[in-house]
């Protein structure tokens, strides 16, 4: 008995479902939002040991905070 080959079908329906696409979109945007916060988080300008103290202590820039109006 000769088996009969058959190709191999991509299954595209499951890529082509509203909610796979749905949580797709969903996983890429968190995943840009989370780069995007480690990313945007204190720049260190740099280290400096005190002897003396024995501590360790850096230096960091944070983005300055907007004016904020007068309270009445």
């Amino acid at each position: 008995m000769i088996a009969q080959l058959h190709p191999v079908r991509a299954n595209t329906r499951v890529i082509e479902d509203p909610l796979f696409l749905a949580l797709m979109f969903i996983s890429a945007f968190a995943a840009i939002c989370i780069l995007n916060w480690l990313a945007s988080g204190p720049e260190v300008l740099g280290f400096c040991f005190d002897e003396r103290q024995q501590r360790l202590s850096f230096t960091q820039r944070r983005a300055a905070l907007p004016d904020q109006p007068p309270k009445k």
